[in-house]
């Protein structure tokens, strides 16, 4: 009896509950359509703000690898030239004998060929002192080269062997003397014997052409000689070549 009861008041409860609830509200389609909108709207906005910010990144990082790359380069190209190995040529042999080779078809330029002067078999040079221009043969079977000199005298200056003589610079003037240390003295073995006989050697300053230079000149009296000069090998070598066809083609040194 009593669970008939409870449950009559139970069934009566709900009742009256059920009686009692209010409806759902109901939402507009416009509304609801311009909330979607404005929720894109934020989304899009959101979505571009958060790309920008990606795009600068990635552009910084490029920035940063190009910088990267360039110390890369420039730290190997700087390793490298400081471990560059430079290797020098072997030495070459030393010649066993010399050998002089003349090309055949050399141009002639200026009186010069192969850069040597060229010379006839007689050429102008000026002597100094005595500042003079005298007449030379051009001699390759003479090793040292010599001079006209009359009235020699040495004697003795400061310790040292000195010489005094004349040269004749031209026919009938003065004859002029000149002073020189003497430098050694030459064997020349005479044409007409055997006999050797011993010479003073001097220094003196010679052009000839081009070529300003000092050579040594025995001191000896070629007054019976067409020539008062006679150029000898150790002034024509390695400077000249001998044109025996040739005479005087380079002219008389005039000083300005």
């Amino acid at each position: 009896m009593f669970q008939k009861t409870v449950l009559a008041a139970s069934v009566l409860l709900l009742s009256a509950c059920a009686s009692n609830e209010k409806p759902a509200p109901t939402v507009s389609p416009d509304l609801l359509s311009s909330e979607l909108a404005k929720t894109q709207q934020i989304m899009v906005a959101q979505c571009t703000q958060i790309n920008s910010s990606l795009t600068a990144e990635l552009a910084l990082l490029r920035e940063q690898q190009e910088i990267q790359l360039q110390d890369l380069k420039q730290t190997f190209i700087t390793t490298s030239k400081e471990k560059t190995i430079v290797v020098a040529p072997a030495p070459m042999p030393e010649p066993k004998c010399q050998e002089v080779i003349i090309p055949s078809k050399t141009a002639v330029v200026d009186g010069t060929k192969a850069g040597k002067i060229i010379v006839g078999e007689e050429e102008w040079v000026h002597i100094s002192p005595p500042k003079a221009n005298l007449l030379a043969r051009v001699d390759t079977g003479a090793t040292v080269s010599s001079i006209h000199a009359t009235n020699v005298v040495e004697f003795e200056r400061d310790g040292e062997k000195w010489v005094k003589f004349d040269i004749a610079h031209e026919p009938g003037q003065p004859d002029m003397t000149v002073e020189r240390k003497v430098e050694r003295y030459s064997n020349i073995r005479q044409s007409t014997s055997d006999e050797t006989v011993k010479r003073p050697v001097v220094k003196l300053n010679i052009r000839l052409g081009t070529i300003k230079d000092s050579a040594e000149f025995t001191l000896a009296d070629r007054g019976q000689m067409n020539y008062p000069v006679l150029l000898g090998r150790e002034f024509l070598k390695d400077i000249t070549l001998v044109d025996p066809g040739k005479q005087q083609i380079h002219p008389e040194f005039k000083p300005k």
